[in-house]
């Protein structure tokens, strides 16, 4: 409750002081653990603080003696927001007068540049590995037994990259002059 407090004082710049209607809403009529020695009823979070010395009983509600020790006081606030307000006025200002004094010369920027959003369709092959050898060369018309050199895995398998091969090797026949 006394953070509750603390806080709804600062937000609202109370100096410290508590309404008692607020103070209620925080739970300030919450029994306590204590009893009240005088009257034997439990003691009330309120009374507890004040017990304590973290608040002070004043018409209308309770003080926090120490709040202006580690709060700005309200009008200190508001200086520096009317500050900030000013400071912020000034400065959009200058903005706008700047950018109405520049010379504008009718010309706008070049668009940015974009990536072609068209697909690329080059499929030439680019031979990475050219020292790789085989127990059979090359055949003089092209056609090259990629795979017989070394087995790759199952029947099926070695057909299918056959075929991927050939495939690729038609393109790249087809897209050279």
């Amino acid at each position: 409750m006394y953070v509750r407090c603390g806080t709804y004082a600062a937000e609202h710049l109370t100096d410290g002081f508590i309404r008692e209607d607020i103070a209620v809403l925080y739970g300030a009529s919450d029994t306590g653990s204590r009893r009240n020695p005088g009257t034997g009823k439990p003691e009330t979070l309120a009374e507890t603080l004040v017990k304590t010395k973290l608040w002070r009983r004043t018409r209308g509600g309770w003080r926090m003696p120490d709040y202006l020790d580690y709060n700005p006081a309200k009008e200190a606030v508001d200086k520096e927001r009317k500050s900030a307000t000013e400071r912020q006025r000034r400065r959009r200002e200058a903005m706008s007068s700047r950018r109405d004094t520049s010379v504008t010369h009718g010309v706008s920027p070049p668009a940015p540049t974009r990536p072609d959003p068209t697909p690329k369709t080059n499929t030439t092959a680019e031979v990475i590995n050219t020292s790789v050898e085989g127990r059979i060369p090359a055949a003089s018309n092209g056609q090259f037994d990629y795979f017989a050199a070394e087995r790759h895995g199952s029947p099926a398998e070695e057909a299918e990259r056959r075929r991927q091969m050939d495939a690729l090797m038609a393109m790249t026949r087809e897209e050279t002059p």
